[in-house]
């Protein structure tokens, strides 16, 4: 089971970046990710699926 997923140096993320997926109560049943315009959101889940 994946808990956590982080890429470097992968578009627009030079610095380390790491996905949770956990919540206070275990394994979170759903993940949305938010942010500003050109915050890097689509970045993020192209490193998912590219990885």
């Amino acid at each position: 089971m994946l808990l956590r997923f982080g890429v470097k140096n992968f578009f627009c993320f030079r610095e380390w970046m790491e996905i949770d997926f956990t919540n206070d109560s275990g394994v979170a049943n759903l993940i949305c990710l938010k942010g500003a315009n050109a915050s890097g959101k689509t970045n993020a889940i192209k490193a998912f699926i590219v990885k």
